[in-house]
Parts: C-alpha cells; structure tokens; sequence
C-alpha cells in the first residue's frame, strides 16, 4: 500500500525546493539572459553600460562584505571544514583536473584554462546562495577569505610550474 502522507511530504519538499530555486535572482538573471539570447533580443546600449558599471563595483563590495562577516574565532575553533574544502579548491582540484587534462591529450591552453579555472577562489555569490537557501552562511565566508588569500600563492606556484613543463610560451 502506498504511503500517501510519505508522498504528499515529499511532493511538498520538491515543491519547496523548486520554488527557492525559481525564486532566486541568480537564477533569474540567467534565465533572463538566455532568453534574450534565444530570442536575439538586442540590450540596450545604456542599460547594457549601468550593468557593467554595477559589475565593476560588485566584486569588491562582495569581498567588503564577505571581510566584515569574516569570524576568525570560528575559524580557529571550528573551521576544519573550511580548511578542507579550501585545501581541496586549491591544491587538489587544480592538480586532479590539469594532471586528468594531460593524461587525455588536452592542448596546452586547454589545460591552462583548466587549472585557471579550478584553481580560482570560490565565488563570493556562494556567500549569498547559501545564506539566502539556509546554508551556512559563516562557512561559506570563511571558505571564500581563505581561497581568495590562498590563490595568490596557489595560481603562482601552480603558473610557475605549468611554465617550468612548457605549457606557456
């Protein structure tokens, strides 16, 4: 026999879930966008210009914002698991995912890209996406001030390695 309250609660998470997604302004941009483009709908040139104008403040107000939520005694005291996902963004991925691209025979400004783009500090909109879908916010900055630090060492070290091999001329 089916269990009907089981489906009923679990028809109401998916809903609840869905909703946020919808309900989220990244994902709306995006949609947004893309129908623009599927559309070849053209932007208007100043609306086009005050966009990029709030895209050049954004990363570092978002950063401001991500220093001032900072929390160094939780850091400390209860940040294994920022240390871990900030050891694994940095060091691990990028040398899983380049070491991967050149066993497969990816060209040198392929593995390039790709080390570039795994070897990046998180994204500050992740501050943002887990605080506004319940997450933990407090991680989430943490994770964000430690690869952004750490990527200046990281990409570094990892660029003088990649040209060391010849994978830049």
């Amino acid at each position: 026999m089916f269990d009907l309250i089981g489906i009923l609660n679990w028809y109401k998470k998916i809903k609840g879930v869905l909703f946020s997604i919808a309900k989220n302004p990244l994902i709306i941009g995006i949609m947004l966008g893309v129908l623009l483009l599927a559309l070849n709908i053209k932007v208007p040139k100043i609306l086009v210009d005050t966009g990029q104008y709030f895209a050049n403040m954004t990363l570092p107000l978002a950063l401001l914002c991500t220093g001032a939520t900072l929390n160094l005694g939780e850091l400390r005291s209860k940040g294994v698991n920022a240390w871990f996902a900030s050891f694994y963004k940095l060091l691990l991925a990028p040398i899983l995912i380049t070491g991967v691209a050149y066993l497969w025979g990816f060209s040198v400004l392929e593995i390039g890209l790709l080390f570039f783009m795994t070897a990046a500090p998180t994204a500050t909109t992740s501050y943002v996406m887990a605080r506004s879908m319940g997450g933990n916010a407090n991680l989430a900055t943490n994770i964000i001030a430690i690869t952004t630090a750490g990527s200046l060492i990281t990409c570094s070290v990892g660029i003088s390695i990649l040209y060391s091999f010849n994978f830049f001329p």
